[in-house]
């Protein structure tokens, strides 16, 4: 079944972000009840949506090719929260503090 790849900003050539997928363009009900001319004004009709990797702290961005209808993803990190940042921050002090202590520890100071 083919999916409709639409809302699609350019980037440079070819290539353009895709913001919207469509999984039943053609469906009787849930389709867009418009012809395959219609739907590649606007869009880019492919046959299988490869999912992106899943990174940890990095959103992918799905981008098509419209000649060749090839989907690639770009990985951007995701900024950390005031409150990861904090939570990064006492992760760090708490392994200074232990490294302190080992370090006391094996001098014999404590």
């Amino acid at each position: 079944m083919q999916k409709y790849l639409t809302g699609l900003e350019h980037k440079e050539g070819n290539i353009y972000k895709v913001n919207l997928i469509h999984n039943m363009p053609f469906d009787k009900v849930y389709g867009l009840n418009k012809s395959v001319q219609e739907l590649e004004l606007n869009g880019v009709l492919v046959d299988e949506v490869v999912e992106s990797e899943q990174r940890e702290g990095f959103a992918s961005i799905m981008y098509v090719d419209k000649a060749t209808k090839e989907i690639t993803y770009e990985y951007v990190e995701i900024p950390l929260t005031p409150e990861q940042e904090v939570l990064k921050k006492i992760k760090e002090l708490e392994q200074e503090n232990a490294n302190i202590n080992y370090s006391l520890m094996m001098g014999g100071l404590i």
